[in-house]
């Protein structure tokens, strides 16, 4: 049998076994199927985030406040489906599904166009997938795309030239209000199949019909309608991305019309030759779409911030040991895992005692400083409501809603401290909000329970009446300094921030005031020393030479500090920190001496 027998007989095999239908239901299932394993197991703690940053209510009001700017109107819609992401699995799912519809709409426009190949359709939805990967980027823009590709998908179901124009002189503006910036896209579609239908001199006016009537509505749009700033008006949402994302996001945004371009410089025939199902095609197209998962996987995942939005999780749902555990297994030095570590440790009441086995950095990991970002503004406030410092840890939550608008967290703790100062008025404005939730106003209807509770007895009224702060102070926003001793000045029962205050002495290496601080307070002291604190006391007697006789340290420090000692003694030079570290790296003296 000869060799071109032998080829056409394996393609007769290969069209019976699989039908060009059931390859591109089987490769579309394959694709999708990892695509939607991927989100599920990889970034469920980013899409958990992504709910975390909003809160949508269904009101009027909030509805009205998605329609007076382009772009917005969809916005409204993709925050609807963003809040289902309170279920990461159900948000990963809800994703796939829009990966679904961007390859349906962009096959379905390719083919259309004469633009075969099942590779072309696959390839933006990877590119969606590594911008989804990234936690500036934003679901709900997904929707900004599909409708533009929706509506080119209608416009080229009318074959009349004319017709068309009058259709995109009606769609034009309708689809810059829902899309906003994305609609350009549109445009650049409509002139490029435009251009290509260009046979003759006089047909060159039709795209010039198109560019009057899109720029003239622009204009009506800018000047007559929105009356908003030009960077809001033209670049909304596109051109307000993060800077991380311009890259992807162009390429995303430009993939349709560059494709078109470069497509139609080829003859049909060629298109159709290096597009048909064959061995060739169907390898290669694996092939790439294996490099490019593998791509998303290595490139575009931040595993490391992933973890730090999972013990971000734990903290929420106050799962302290996981968020110990997860501490402990981040590879590197990271000071939101440090903040968050030693949190965990406070609540369980081993800050003083295991502070060491962690991480540190001095005093600064023990809080965030104040930045206008999404993440510092959003987190910071945690550590101020754990110390029952609730004036500072209203102002972070309102001061997170101001910057990057309501989420359900700031308004959670807006009204949890807003009760616990006694302004049960203000705490109602914000429980009302969550009730108009999906997802929150379970919660709502429960706190509303207390505030009820409070009302009703006036030595409740003020819920946390213990921890008040009676005089005043703030917090200082530019650097780390916590408060701890105003508010133990104010309630010296206020045992977190009794903890916070000594672990920041222990950071800082303050010998003498942690000594002071165990001369001056034997109730808390009771007993013999141990840990970090009797570590601290030897090595202040040390290097001090002052007898500490009325502080009782347990014998074993003592051994271990002689061991210390002599330790250090023989090692010296830049290999010291490397040579104790295995058997001292968890100590206060360790810290000491090489931090």
């Amino acid at each position: 049998m000869d060799t071109g027998l032998k080829h056409r007989t394996k393609l007769r095999v290969f069209g019976k076994l699989f039908s060009e239908r059931r390859l591109l239901l089987l490769a579309s299932g394959i694709f999708f199927a990892l695509y939607g394993l991927l989100l599920t197991y990889c970034i469920p703690y980013h899409l958990w985030h992504s709910e975390q940053t909003q809160l949508f209510s269904f009101n009027a009001d909030y509805l009205a406040g998605f329609l007076g700017r382009p772009g917005k109107p969809l916005e409204y819609a993709g925050s609807f489906l963003v809040q289902f992401f309170y279920y990461p699995r159900f948000g990963a799912l809800l994703l796939t599904a829009v990966g679904v519809l961007l390859f349906i709409l962009i096959r379905s426009n390719l083919k259309k166009l004469n633009v075969h190949g099942l590779f072309w359709s696959f390839l933006p939805v990877l590119g969606l997938l590594m911008l989804q990967t990234n936690l500036h980027y934003s679901p709900v823009y997904s929707f900004h795309l599909i409708v533009v590709l929706l509506g080119f998908r209608l416009y080229l179901e009318v074959e009349n030239k004319w017709w068309r124009l009058a259709g995109f002189a009606f769609g034009w503006p309708l689809l810059f209000w829902l899309a906003g910036a994305y609609a350009f896209v549109f445009l650049i579609l409509c002139l490029l199949v435009t251009l290509n239908e260009v046979r003759k001199l006089s047909d060159i006016l039709l795209p010039l019909g198109y560019c009057l009537l899109g720029f003239a509505w622009l204009a009506v749009g800018y000047w007559g309608v929105f009356q908003l700033p030009r960077d809001v008006f033209l670049g909304y949402p596109f051109i307000q991305m993060d800077q991380s994302l311009y890259r992807w996001g162009l390429v995303n945004l430009l993939y349709l019309p560059a494709l078109l371009i470069v497509a139609w410089l080829f003859p049909l025939q060629i298109r159709k030759a290096w597009s048909g199902w064959n061995f060739k095609t169907i390898g290669l197209t694996v092939v790439l779409l294996s490099v490019g998962f593998w791509g998303v996987y290595d490139y575009g995942l931040n595993k490391k911030q992933e973890l730090i939005l999972k013990m971000d999780y734990y903290v929420q749902h106050e799962q302290w040991e996981k968020v110990l555990e997860l501490g402990k297994s981040y590879p590197g030095v990271n000071q939101l895992v440090i903040y968050y570590s030693n949190l965990a440790l406070a609540k369980q009441g081993l800050l003083t005692e295991k502070l060491f086995e962690y991480p540190q950095i001095g005093s600064k990991g023990l809080r965030l400083r104040w930045e206008r970002n999404r993440l510092a503004s959003l987190l910071g406030g945690e550590v101020f409501y754990q110390l029952h410092y609730y004036n500072e840890a209203f102002r972070w939550a309102f001061e997170s809603s101001v910057s990057h608008g309501l989420n359900p967290r700031a308004v959670k703790r807006m009204a949890q401290t807003s009760l616990a100062n006694g302004h049960l008025e203000l705490a109602k404005k914000y429980v009302l909000l969550l009730e108009e939730t999906l997802f929150y106003k379970d919660w709502a209807f429960r706190f509303r329970e207390q505030m009820e509770q409070a009302a009703s007895a006036p030595e409740l009224k003020t819920v946390n009446h213990p921890f008040q702060v009676h005089t005043d102070f703030t917090s200082d926003i530019r650097g780390f300094d916590l408060k701890v001793e105003e508010l133990l000045q104010n309630c010296p029962e206020n045992q977190a921030a009794f903890d916070y205050y000594t672990a920041s002495l222990l950071l800082d290496k303050k010998l003498e005031e942690l000594t002071d601080l165990v001369l001056n307070n034997p109730d808390r002291f009771a007993g013999p020393l141990h840990g970090p604190l009797a570590e601290a006391v030897l090595l202040y007697q040390k290097l001090s030479g002052k007898p500490l006789d009325e502080i009782q340290v347990e014998p074993a420090v003592y051994h271990r500090f002689e061991e210390f000692a002599r330790a250090l003694s023989r090692n010296r030079g830049s290999q010291a920190a490397y040579q104790l570290e295995a058997a001292f790296g968890t100590t206060f003296w360790y810290y000491f001496y090489f931090y």
